[in-house]
This record gives structure tokens, sequence and C-alpha cells, in this order.
């Protein structure tokens, strides 16, 4: 068995490299940002249910007398 051995050339990629992490932990924020925004819109949606939910049982009381 040969063994090869040979001079290691840094990849072109290299030097991106902390430019790529870079753009990917922004793209994390976005991430969890856009997550944040569509808890906050659940959130909303379930408390405007909640209201709704009152309003019939209100109506349903004044029904029923």
């Amino acid at each position: 068995d040969k063994v090869f051995w040979y001079k290691a050339e840094p990849h072109p990629n290299f030097k991106l490299l902390p430019f790529l992490n870079n753009t990917l932990s922004e793209s994390n924020n976005d991430n969890k940002n856009l997550f944040e925004g569509v808890k906050q819109k659940i959130k909303k949606k379930k408390l405007k249910i909640k209201k709704i939910k009152k309003k019939r049982r209100k109506q349903n009381k004044i029904l029923k007398n």
C-alpha cells in the first residue's frame, strides 16, 4: 500500500466560513423572530376565540332566561 502525502491546500470556501456562519446565525434569528411572531398571532387568535365564546355564553344565558 502506498501512502500519498500531499500539501493541504486551504479550501477556496474556507475564507467564506465566517461569513457563512454569520448568515446562518442571522437566518436563525430571523427564524426565531418569525416563530415568535407566529406564537403571538396564535395567542391573539386564542384570545379572540375566548372573547367570542364568552359573548356566546352570555347570549345563551340571556336566551335561556
